[in-house]
């Protein structure tokens, strides 16, 4: 019995000992991720050189994301999906070189969006206290018509293919009108947006891009034009546009309205002072508590609470 219970100790020693060295190499910070040329770099030393060079703005933007996402929630004002969906759509009609960047990375645009409802959230909560007559808003519009003017745009079929004479056979059935999924079974020729095919135009060289976006939004429906983009070509057909236009209030008075109320405002940074100083977060490091020293001493502006009380 004495034997069994010792065999028995002993493989229980084994296992642990199998254990500890599976831990050691999955979660131990000591342990190397890489080794170059009999240098190893360990999770410790990848993980403080993250820590110095983006700790702070990192974890800031962690904080700072979730007091503004608490405090809308239980204000009431926390933009919904269908809201941001409004603000992207806005984004890339007027200003689509700010999308460009995230086109072609899901996780970097899921990001974008995250960030976003984050910026939309915190002007929620800042305007909260600024109330408008319709005739400070009729003011406004008529003060800042500019700001909200909806560039040319134009639509287009595009295909992409590898030399001058694919190019030219994509141009000659374009010019026909024939339809994108009949040219794309062209050998050869590949047409963006059609069998899955997406490549991402937003990562085009910066003078190319302006080339055919200026081409575009000018050149009359119908027009076909070839550009080389290095070993490719791009071919584009202009199928629909539409010309600058200055809305009238009545169709971005939502807008006008937020805009005007976010001018009388707080600023950005006094929200979020407010925030940070009504939660008060609790940090088990001064070091990572010293982050927000700045916050912590930012002076509410007497300026932006007599623009609020003024708008009352």
């Amino acid at each position: 019995m004495k034997s069994y219970a010792v065999r028995v100790l002993a493989v229980i020693a084994a296992v642990s000992v199998i254990v500890n060295v599976l831990l050691f190499f999955r979660y131990s910070s000591s342990r190397p991720i890489v080794t170059v040329g009999g240098t190893a770099v360990t999770r410790k030393q990848f993980q403080d050189q993250l820590e110095h060079d983006d700790g702070q703005a990192v974890l800031t933007k962690l904080v700072f994301t979730a007091l503004v996402t608490q405090a809308a929630a239980r204000a009431g004002v926390l933009p919904t999906d269908g809201d941001v969906e409004d603000r992207m759509q806005a984004l890339a009609r007027k200003a689509p070189q700010v999308l460009a960047p995230y086109s072609g990375d899901p996780v970097r645009m899921a990001q974008f969006r995250q960030d976003l409802a984050t910026n939309m959230a915190l002007d929620n909560l800042r305007i909260q206290a600024v109330a408008l007559s319709p005739a400070q808003i009729s003011a406004y519009y008529a003060q800042h018509q500019s700001d909200f003017a909806l560039p040319p745009q134009a639509k287009t079929t595009v295909v992409v293919t590898r030399n001058g004479v694919d190019a030219a056979t994509a141009a000659d059935l374009l010019r026909q009108n024939d339809p994108p999924d009949v040219i794309a079974r062209q050998p050869g020729l590949r047409v963006v947006g059609i069998g899955g095919y997406n490549p991402d135009l937003g990562t085009l060289p910066a003078a190319l891009k302006k080339e055919t976006t200026d081409w575009a939004t000018h050149a009359k429906v119908g027009a076909v034009k070839n550009f080389q983009a290095g070993a490719f070509y791009l071919t584009f057909r202009v199928t629909g546009s539409q010309p600058a236009v200055v809305p009238p209030l009545s169709k971005v008075r939502g807008q006008v309205e937020q805009a005007a109320r976010l001018a009388l405002a707080p600023p950005p940074m006094e929200e979020l002072a407010r925030l940070y100083r009504n939660a008060k977060p609790s940090f088990n490091s001064d070091k990572y508590e010293n982050y927000f020293a700045a916050v912590q001493q930012y002076p509410d502006s007497p300026d932006a609470a007599k623009k609020t009380a003024m708008s009352r």
